[in-house]
């Protein structure tokens, strides 16, 4: 995006609307690009998913070949080795923070047995 706009504000009609090469200064002043590479190689560096990491030890039967974990959060296969996180669901739910929390609450519970 940045790309974009840098060659949007030096193309002749940028300089139209009167922004040109100073609103690009300002724009990326603060992580001092101004080629191309530069933009390319800080994206490169500071670029992070907005998307919630899991599903990557899904929670599911012993005999399912995809799952990693049993519906008590064990690792199936391993002694007292658990995940309580969002790794362990199956699928991802949309807004996952109160569906974590509750498989968080339930093996709590589950581990201390007083459900």
């Amino acid at each position: 995006m940045m790309i974009v706009h840098r060659h949007c504000v030096l193309h002749s009609a940028g300089s139209q609307l009167g922004i040109g090469d100073t609103a690009l200064r300002i724009g990326i002043k603060h992580f001092g690009a101004t080629t191309d590479k530069q933009i390319l190689d800080h994206v490169r560096r500071s670029l992070d998913t907005i998307f919630h990491a899991s599903c990557t030890c899904a929670m599911g039967l012993a005999n399912d070949t995809q799952a990693v974990v049993d519906s008590k959060a064990r690792v199936i296969g391993v002694d007292a080795l658990r995940v309580v996180d969002a790794s362990a669901l199956p699928f991802l739910p949309p807004d996952p923070q109160s569906t974590i929390y509750a498989l968080a609450e339930k093996i709590a519970c589950d581990i201390l047995g007083n459900c």
